[in-house]
């Protein structure tokens, strides 16, 4: 993995960050859950400790790079760590969307500013949902209704 990082990255004097992780490691599967954070410990450089679950690495991770770990807070994926990580993905890997410079990562959790959906009503019609909502910023409210269709 070190090696594919190497060539991946023009700046890999600065080393690798978890955005860097997210973005080159979005196809990636593994069967054991403890490998998706001891995988990466040789890549940012720690030292997996013996008798360390899953959840310690991977807050392992989050504290060794917590301003990196605020830029994917906004990419898509599986939640589920402890206060004051709840914010953050679980997993480093097959993360969605944008990262993003809007957050930073404080002792207390995540401070920055994002945009809100309040859902109103969800309807069903066969294979058809819609969702009516606001969406809303510090600056306005939009009513917005969003049609999902299976196919």
């Amino acid at each position: 993995m070190r090696l594919t990082f190497d060539r991946l990255l023009p700046h890999a004097d600065l080393g690798v960050s978890l955005a860097d992780i997210a973005t080159s490691s979005q196809n990636r599967s593994l069967t054991n859950d403890i490998d998706y954070a001891r995988g990466f410990f040789a890549v940012l450089g720690l030292e997996w400790k013996t008798g360390w679950s899953f959840e310690d690495g991977i807050l392992e991770i989050i504290k060794s790079q917590p301003q990196h770990a605020a830029r994917i807070a906004n990419m898509s994926g599986v939640r589920g760590l402890p206060e004051p990580y709840s914010w953050a993905p679980k997993y480093l890997v097959q993360l969605g969307g944008v990262i993003s410079d809007e957050f930073t990562s404080s002792y207390v959790g995540l401070v920055g500013f994002w945009h809100t959906i309040t859902v109103k009503r969800i309807n069903d019609h066969g294979s058809t949902r819609t969702i009516q909502g606001w969406f809303s910023t510090r600056k306005c409210s939009i009513r917005m209704v969003l049609l999902l269709t299976s196919k």
